[in-house]
């Protein structure tokens, strides 16, 4: 791990991810989340009045989100930034919507890179912890969640940043880490609390010197608790009430058996379809294990099977949560989006697997004569195929037609769009084939096309120059140190 690897590494991300940003918020959790964080900046409060069939009922009558707090307030920041733009040029939604979709990219980049610290730290070359950190954002399903405007890649991004924290030795860090994912999903708590356990664990002495180094670990699932029991008194006044009530949320009940049944054997919400990387997964752990098990440093050896036993926990419980919740499918979602923050954090393990499978070896020979290599770019290519047509179409898009695919976005459906959208991008202002990111290819370049005509197309395509450009110095410099 040095600085120029990732300087290079996140220019590439940076890049791709800013060739394909949408540039406005795209789904409706989104818009909700937004929506909350113009009212703490025009209003003071977080109340949802003024929008017309948003939010839910809340306290002395007023409506507001049911979402956790964790969108709305780093969304502060990006709308601050963009209104004194926008009292300038004009649009003030579309350009506060704009700065505001931003924040999931550049958490995906900032998870990126977390990813390979990680592997790197769990036994994986650089290279090789890059690889399986690329296979886990850009070829699974995970990808058009770098781009929309769901909370899974921030929640994935604390687990991950708070195990790399917790073999560094900072334990304050990691717990604070996992206390800033439970105000996007409190299903974390339980993740905390082994947090907890595993540091007391792996501390020395007796169990009050166990428990007192333990403690730093605590501190920001307990404050986090205390922030989300706040937020519900403003809210609804009451610590306990989180907005998820019947008749619109009954809650935890999908039989366990029915629910993995459809998580894994759907065909538009099937895991191993949407992310093949996740079958590899027994190996990484294999791995990390028996390596783990020869190091010569007994704190490292520990400390690495703490970190395996923390993915694969969390991974477990995001599996239990998401198959015994009452809406499994995650809503209108492409693939099983609630199984995100467990699966993108697990597939880190791949990283040191294949560096032991491959040693000795050059990448071409990985690929073409050793099974895991094989193994992992048949399941990278698979993972992107599937996911790839996002990039092109929303998945929400298919809300447009009927009939309407049950449970969710269907594969081949998505496909089938691809060409009516790039047929649009002749005339993106036209109102017949547009309107919004549902009729057309979902960039921020058509989305400024839309709203100002077709004669922006060449500030689009300076933009996007620009990326490419951008992506290209990334590039040459990753390939020199990779070399």
């Amino acid at each position: 791990m040095n600085r120029a690897r990732l300087i290079a590494v996140a220019l590439c991300a940076a890049a791709l991810l800013g060739v394909f940003a949408r540039g406005q918020v795209s789904t409706s959790d989104g818009l909700e989340m937004y929506r909350v964080s113009v009212s703490i900046v025009d209003d003071r409060d977080v109340w949802l009045d003024e929008v017309a069939r948003v939010g839910v009922e809340g306290r002395d009558g007023h409506r507001t989100s049911k979402y956790g707090p964790l969108l709305p307030l780093t969304g502060v920041v990006p709308v601050l930034l963009a209104t004194p733009v926008a009292a300038v040029t004009g649009h003030e939604d579309q350009l506060r919507q704009f700065a505001w979709s931003l924040l999931i990219p550049a958490a995906a980049v900032v998870l990126l890179l977390w990813m390979i610290a990680l592997g790197v730290r769990l036994g994986a070359s650089f290279r090789w912890a890059l690889a399986a950190a690329a296979g886990a954002v850009f070829c699974t399903y995970a990808l058009p969640y770098t781009e929309d405007s769901f909370t899974e890649p921030l929640t994935a991004l604390a687990v991950v940043g708070a195990v790399e924290r917790l073999l560094a030795g900072r334990l304050g860090t990691a717990g604070a880490l996992i206390g800033f994912g439970m105000l996007a999903r409190p299903q974390l708590a339980p993740v905390g609390a082994l947090l907890l356990a595993v540091a007391a664990w792996d501390a020395e002495g007796d169990l009050r010197a166990r428990v007192r180094t333990a403690i730093p670990a605590a501190i920001g699932p307990a404050t986090a608790a205390a922030l989300l029991a706040a937020y519900n008194l403003l809210r609804f006044g009451d610590v306990t009430d989180t907005g998820y009530k019947e008749p619109v949320d009954p809650g935890f009940t999908t039989p366990l058996l029915d629910g993995l049944d459809g998580l894994f054997l759907t065909s538009s919400k099937s895991l191993i379809l949407f992310a093949p990387l996740v079958l590899l997964v027994p190996w990484g752990v294999r791995t990390i294990w028996r390596t783990a098990g020869s190091s010569s440093n007994s704190g490292g050896r520990e400390l690495r099977r703490s970190a395996v036993v923390l993915l694969v926990a969390n991974a477990l419980l995001t599996l239990l949560t998401a198959a015994t919740w009452w809406s499994w499918m995650g809503g209108w979602s492409w693939g099983p989006r609630l199984l995100l923050p467990g699966l993108i954090p697990v597939l880190v393990v791949l990283g040191p697997w294949l560096t032991q499978a491959t040693a000795g070896r050059t990448l071409r020979t990985t690929l073409v004569r050793s099974w895991p290599g094989r193994a992992f770019a048949v399941a990278c290519a698979a993972g992107f195929a599937v996911s790839a047509s996002t990039l092109l179409v929303s998945p929400q898009a298919q809300l447009l037609d009927r009939p309407v695919p049950d449970p969710g976005p269907s594969i081949s459906r998505q496909y089938a769009m691809v060409g009516s959208r790039l047929d649009a991008l002749a005339d993106p202002a036209d109102p017949v084939k547009g309107g919004d990111q549902k009729r057309l290819v979902p960039v921020w370049q058509v989305a400024l096309a839309r709203e100002s005509g077709t004669k922006l197309y060449l500030v689009g395509a300076l933009g996007t120059a620009a990326l490419v450009l951008l992506g290209a110095v990334g590039a040459r410099r990753l390939r020199a140190e990779l070399r």
